[in-house]
């Protein structure tokens, strides 16, 4: 983009890590950045260009420690359909779209029988065929309403064995409910899902909790949660993953503290005793062959991995079942300090993932991860990629797309909220998640994202660094139109919308002549 590496690397410190963001940034943030005022635009038009294309690009995983039979970056994973899916999908073919992955779901989620998928499958389709009919009946009335609420009728309708009249009466009280709860034209949607989350946030709890059952493992709950959220941390405080496994293992203990063993990473010193020879001024490895040989790891694969991960200079040796790493100008300072770096360097499992705890819930085993790599996790063989789930959601968007991520932040926030006790309408969640992904990156609701691009100045400097604001925008010339809540307000005229949004003008009729 026409960027020297000093203002590459000022970017890279200030965030700004991709073309998107680029984009989004404020002309301040840049700034702030070192990139030069004069090359301002045509760095975010070369951006706004190279932004679509970036979008398209796939993610590499986060370097996880190398393992025996790990695909290659290039080498694309892909996982067989599991029995219970692909039976849903035979059966249910000719259903909509919508309808098949709910069966396939369902029936592998409770490991269903052939016979008890073709009982959903028939269940489903009854279902349909009402809605089909529903969908006539609001044609011919030239009415309309979303697929959930025909959906809704369609099944009380069947549960109760409703006729066509009463059918059409129910669809019609429903129009008018319906009418009756859309938001008005130039109603605050922003200002109420504001005040909707952040007076709730305000009797939420500030600690840090453990997780539940798991004693060891603690997690980000409560208000810090829903900053960390809002805020769009790239790294949450504490990431946690929710592993789930293929439906065919996942009631099997064994399999599931063997993939659990495989993905935690291992450091050095928990596959092989670390010695200094004093004498000789070398690095002594004396690996544990049961555990290596329980990992699938040979002795040469070790020291290969050792001298790669740490990046060491030093000569490596394998003599009579111990690694040894000698330095031609070493010191005994030296020594402890490879020593030191050796032994803390993570060589098998995932890199991201400091532990694996396996738990039972309900009737399958579920791994719960202390750190995450989402990428990495989902190439695993046996792990169920349509459940599992990581807290970080930037992870979520880089590996799964905008789309996920727009969802995660939506449950993220409903369940944060819910845990408390708190119940927040699920509509106000799912505004802050659309406004937060609706660039195509997830933005922070701060000064460095969604409120730092507002186009006015005074809504600016009311959110935060008021001063700074008012003086970069005096310099500049800006000017502001006033047309949002929060500038409005401060000179003190009416708000643009609501009972503001209109005007209304009373012209008397003028009298008739004699008349009164």
């Amino acid at each position: 983009m026409g960027l020297s590496e000093k203002v590459s690397r000022s970017l890279y410190a200030h965030g700004i890590f991709l073309a998107s963001q680029v984009v989004t940034a404020t002309d301040n943030e840049l700034r702030n950045a070192g990139v030069p005022a004069a090359k301002i635009t045509k760095v975010r038009n070369a951006s706004a260009e190279a932004a679509a294309a970036e979008l398209q690009k796939p993610v590499t995983s986060k370097d996880p420690a190398a393992k025996g039979k790990k695909a290659s970056e290039d080498e694309v994973v892909i996982k067989k359909v599991n029995r219970f899916r692909r039976e849903a999908k035979k059966i249910g073919k000719k259903l909509p779209e919508l309808y098949i992955e709910e069966l396939a779901r369902e029936s592998e989620t409770k490991k269903l029988t052939k016979k008890e998928i073709q009982k959903l499958a028939d269940d489903y389709t009854e279902l349909n065929e009402k809605e089909i009919k529903i969908s006539k009946i609001m044609e011919k009335k030239d009415l309309y309403l979303p697929q959930g609420i025909s959906r809704a009728i369609a099944s009380k309708s069947l549960k109760h064995e409703l006729k066509d009249k009463q059918i059409e009466q129910v669809i019609d009280g429903t129009i008018v409910q319906y009418n009756q709860n859309r938001v008005d034209a130039t109603e605050a949607v922003g200002v109420i899902a504001a005040q909707s989350i952040g007076e709730p946030g305000t009797q939420m709890t500030m600690r840090t909790f453990h997780y539940a059952g798991v004693a060891e493992m603690n997690v980000t709950l409560g208000l810090p949660r829903l900053i960390e959220v809002v805020d769009a941390r790239r790294i949450p405080k504490t990431p946690i993953m929710e592993v789930y496994l293929e439906p065919a293992i996942s009631n099997n203990e064994k399999k599931a503290l063997e993939i659990a063993s495989r993905i935690e990473s291992k450091s050095v010193s928990q596959l092989a005793d670390i010695n200094t020879d004093i004498t000789n001024l070398r690095v002594l490895i004396e690996p544990n062959t049961k555990i290596l040989k329980r990992r699938g790891i040979s002795m040469d694969d070790l020291a290969e991995r050792i001298k790669k991960r740490g990046r060491l200079k030093s000569k490596i040796t394998i003599e009579k079942g111990v690694i040894i790493l000698e330095e031609d100008e070493v010191s005994f300072k030296k020594l402890y300090i490879i020593e030191d770096k050796v032994s803390h360097l993570k060589v098998d499992g995932i890199g991201n993932i400091q532990r694996a705890i396996v738990r039972k819930e309900g009737n399958e085993y579920v791994i719960f991860t202390e750190g995450s790599d989402l990428k990495a996790i989902l190439e695993e063989e046996g792990v169920d990629p349509t459940r599992t789930s990581t807290n970080s959601l930037h992870e979520i968007a880089e590996v799964l797309g905008i789309e996920a991520a727009r969802i995660a932040i939506q449950v993220e926030l409903h369940k944060t909220l819910s845990e408390q006790g708190l119940s927040v309408d699920h509509r106000h969640n799912m505004l802050v998640s659309d406004v937060m992904t609706n660039t195509g990156s997830i933005q922070a609701i701060g000064r460095h994202g969604i409120s730092g691009a507002k186009v006015s100045v005074l809504a600016r400097a009311a959110f935060e660094i008021t001063s700074t604001h008012l003086l970069q925008a005096g310099l500049t010339g800006e000017s502001d139109i006033l047309t949002g809540v929060a500038e409005n307000i401060i000179v003190g005229q009416p708000v643009h919308l609501g009972t503001g949004a209109v005007s209304a003008i009373y012209k008397p009729k003028k009298k008739a002549k004699g008349g009164k």
